[in-house]
């Protein structure tokens, strides 16, 4: 009894499969039909929709160190009030009719002083022309604040020379080496030897070794296609979705001309 329970319910499937390809084989022309007049809609909004070109650029913060140890390093502007800043003037503020915008601004990951910028633009002239902008913003921003640090240890540098010079010419006068004025010489060899060492502090604080002026690391980078729309990605979807819902329509369709029928 059991089995041939089995037998009817396989027998069952086998005639609602059939069944089922039975209907997707009346309606295969409505099927495709459907299917490719969605797909060529999408088609035609792909082509017709204004293309997006983007472009990527990353700088780098430029830095000084003002001992030689290299151990105190110090960038020119703090990278994340630097990001802020290029927030409000380029995303916050950005003008409706800008031709090109800036998407993005954030730091290249693991890294603590590069930052990289994202432009979107309808073309690829006006992204790059968008992104050269604001790079060159920022680089000629930091030229003035580099220009206005070493113009800064250059008057304490001239400064310190001068002092030094003063002093020893004052000190040659004053001190006798001999055993009695040993103290007086040792205080003068010190001041001396304090004076040298700022002064060489100083000169390599602004040597071109030890200062990095704020640049776009390689080149600005673009890409000749646009990032979208993505016209074979469209069509595929398109095609894909249009399919599955022809095909439940049809099944919908077939479901209440059964249920009309039965009453």
């Amino acid at each position: 009894m059991e089995n041939t329970n089995i037998v009817r319910m396989q027998q069952e499937d086998e005639i609602d499969l059939k069944e089922l390809f039975k209907v997707l084989s009346k309606r295969k022309i409505f099927i495709f039909t459907f299917a490719i007049i969605v797909t060529i809609f999408a088609a035609a909004y792909s082509f017709i929709a204004k293309p997006t070109y983007e472009v990527k650029a990353v700088i780098e913060v430029g830095s000084y160190t003002n001992t030689n140890t290299n151990t105190n390093t110090n960038t020119i502007e703090n990278p994340q009030n630097l990001m802020k800043k290029i927030e409000i003037s380029h995303i916050d503020n950005l003008q409706k009719e800008s031709l090109a915008s800036l998407q993005t601004v954030a730091l290249v990951k693991n890294t603590t002083n590069l930052i990289e910028l994202v432009v979107h633009s309808s073309s690829n002239e006006k992204a790059l022309a968008e992104m050269t902008k604001i790079t060159e913003e920022i680089i000629n921003d930091h030229k003035v604040k580099t220009d206005n640090y070493i113009a800064t240890v250059q008057t304490k540098l001239d400064n310190l020379l001068a002092q030094k010079k003063q002093y020893e010419t004052n000190g040659a006068k004053e001190v006798k080496v001999s055993v009695e004025n040993f103290p007086s010489f040792s205080r003068y060899g010190t001041t001396m030897l304090d004076m040298t060492n700022q002064i060489e502090d100083l000169k390599l604080s602004i040597s071109k070794n030890n200062l990095i002026n704020t640049h776009v690391v390689g080149k600005i980078t673009s890409n000749q296609d646009p990032i979208k729309p993505k016209k074979s990605l469209i069509v595929v979807v398109s095609f894909v979705t249009s399919l599955i819902l022809a095909i439940f329509l049809v099944f919908f369709l077939e479901f209440l001309k059964g249920n009309k029928n039965d009453e």
